[in-house]
């Protein structure tokens, strides 16, 4: 049987990295996944840590992931393995990684190294540029590394976890929302509601770009630009809600500026962000929430009085209502994102009834549920 060892500080580990691990496989029948630990160093993560996001990131992969200390080639010759596989990225880590084969081979132990070069689309990932970019509030970082790793570099560098609110319309995100905001004892509480972002992209925001969508909405649905340079909210959503072409062309217009505004928001530190929006499943937006999710729901009599409250027709309500998902089927996709992706989770609240024991009892599960996410925050 084949073995090897695959060694390396997974300060996180990244896509870059399960890449070797699967292409080692395709050689070694078995493959060790050493964690280094070197006193000298400062990592992010612990050693404990560092073994924990990469088992999940590694899920699903026949191997086994340990840690240890000191000399590689003397934990190689411990384990009775003979091979060390290292994954080089250019010129510059196989200039390294040659000079610890020389060192290595020169300790007369028997062990040797294979060298994996990264995949090319790999080549730019590494652990130091990833954190760079959560750092920054970076758009893509699933591109980099997996839900787990994310997630807990969010929470260790910038001190926040990110859930997500959403539901059918009616159903009282907003309502339950600026609740928690004011009576949890949770702390500082970004309450981001997407409806509000998207609205002031039609409106009030004087970047450039949200004029240049203005322009395009306008042109598509034939709604002029007031002199104040704003479109009529009302009469685009009413036809979103009417015209379901209309509606998905302007989810795909939209979703690039609102994404840009809530990546801005973000970037505050040590804080719960709480994003609310009907459509963040319809939109497929739950990795900026690393699908935790708090999905809100009400019976459809109490949706529709509030919805007649707030100056609907009836008639226009129910389009609202056909517009978007039913809870069930939100569940359901929330559930499959989880197990999809390994990381998550889901819950769920009846906002049926708003009277302040019954808000303060949602809010109290709340409180519940998000300080069980809270495991990598200093």
């Amino acid at each position: 049987m084949k073995k090897a060892i695959y060694a390396l500080s997974a300060d996180p580990i990244t896509h870059g990295h399960r890449d070797v691990v699967e292409r080692a496989l395709e050689v070694f029948d078995t493959l060790v996944v050493a964690i280094g630990i070197n006193a000298a160093k400062k990592y992010t993560f612990n050693a404990d840590e560092r073994v924990a996001l990469a088992k999940a990131a590694l899920s699903g992969l026949k191997v086994e992931v340990v840690k240890f200390e000191g000399l590689l080639v003397d934990f190689a010759y411990e384990q009775g393995i003979r091979t060390i596989v290292r994954g080089v990225r250019n010129g510059t880590d196989f200039s390294f990684e040659q000079m610890l084969h020389d060192i290595n081979y020169g300790q007369s132990m028997g062990v040797d190294t294979v060298i994996i070069i990264s995949d090319k689309s790999l080549s730019h990932v590494s652990s130091s540029a990833v954190k760079e970019l959560v750092n920054h509030g970076a758009k893509e970082i699933l591109d980099y590394v997996g839900m787990p790793v994310k997630s807990a570099l969010e929470q260790r560098l910038i001190g926040q976890i990110r859930v997500g609110v959403t539901g059918e319309i009616g159903v009282g995100k907003s309502t339950l929302c600026n609740s928690f905001q004011r009576n949890s004892d949770y702390g500082d509480v970004e309450n981001i509601d997407l409806d509000d972002v998207g609205r002031r992209i039609l409106t009030l925001a004087e970047e450039p770009f949200c004029h240049d969508v203005r322009r395009v909405i306008s042109k598509k649905m034939s709604i002029p630009i007031d002199e104040r340079g704003m479109l009529d909210v009302k009469a685009v959503s009413r036809q979103i809600f009417e015209r379901p072409l209309v509606r998905s062309w302007f989810g795909e217009v939209m979703r690039e500026p609102i994404l840009y505004f809530l990546r801005k928001t973000l970037r505050k530190k040590n804080c719960l962000a709480l994003v609310g929006s009907a459509l963040l499943v319809e939109e497929s937006a739950l990795g900026v929430v690393n699908n935790n999710v708090i999905l809100i729901k009400a019976s459809q009599e109490e949706r529709m009085r509030r919805l007649l409250k707030r100056g609907y027709t009836k008639e226009h309500a129910l389009n609202r209502m056909a517009a978007q998902f039913s809870t069930k089927e939100k569940a359901q996709r929330i559930q499959h994102a989880i197990e999809v992706d390994g990381y998550g989770s889901l819950l769920e609240l009846d906002n049926t009834d708003t009277d302040e024991n019954a808000l303060h009892d949602n809010v109290q599960r709340m409180e519940t549920w998000i300080s069980s996410l809270n495991s990598h925050r200093n």
